[in-house]
C-alpha cells in the first residue's frame, strides 16, 4: 500500500528527467505504475470514496489530464506544492475525483505508533489485580495517562 501511495503523491516521478534522458517507452512504463498505483488504491479505499461521492471511473482520466499540465514545474518543486497547486487551481473542478483520493492519502497516519503506545499503558494500568476496572475509569486513567504533563512537571502546591 505505502508503494502505491508513493508512486501517486511522488509527483516528481511524473515527468522525465530534465535532460531528456527518459524514452517515450521509459515514459509510458511510469504512467503504466501510477495508473497501476491509482488502480490499488481505489480498490483498497472504494468504500469511503464512494461515500464521498468520487466517480471511481473518471479517477484515471483525471489523473492523466493532471499529469498532463506543464504549468506545474514539477521537476522543481515539492510533492505538496505541486498538490496545493492542484486543489488551488483555477481548473480544479475538472478534476474533483483525484483530488479527493489525494486528500484522502494525505490525511493518512504515516505511523500506528500512538495505538501502539495507548496499548502498552493499557497493558500497565490493568494488570491481572485489576480486572475489575470498568471501562469508563480505565479510559479515564489512560487519558490522564497519555494526556497529563508528566509528574516531575506537576506542582503539589
Amino acid at each position: 500500500m505505502l508503494w502505491a501511495i508513493l508512486v501517486l503523491l511522488d509527483t516528481q516521478s511524473w515527468q522525465s528527467s530534465p535532460s531528456g534522458e527518459h524514452s517515450d517507452t521509459e515514459e509510458e512504463d511510469d504512467l503504466i505504475e501510477i495508473r497501476e498505483a491509482v488502480e490499488y488504491i481505489t480498490s483498497h479505499f472504494r468504500e469511503p470514496l464512494e461515500a464521498k461521492g468520487v466517480d471511481l471511473a473518471n479517477i484515471q482520466d483525471e489523473l492523466e489530464q493532471i499529469i498532463a499540465r506543464k504549468y506545474l514545474s514539477i521537476g522543481q518543486e515539492g510533492y505538496q506544492k505541486v498538490w496545493y497547486k492542484l486543489h488551488t487551481a483555477p481548473d480544479a473542478s475538472k478534476w474533483p475525483n483525484i483530488l479527493h483520493l489525494c486528500e484522502l492519502l494525505f490525511s493518512l497516519p504515516f505511523s500506528s505508533g500512538h495505538v501502539e503506545r495507548m496499548f502498552s499503558m493499557m497493558k500497565i494500568i490493568k494488570t491481572n489485580k485489576r480486572t475489575n476496572l470498568k471501562s469508563s475509569t480505565l479510559s479515564d486513567l489512560l487519558d490522564i495517562k497519555a494526556e497529563s504533563p508528566p509528574l516531575a512537571d506537576v506542582s503539589a502546591d
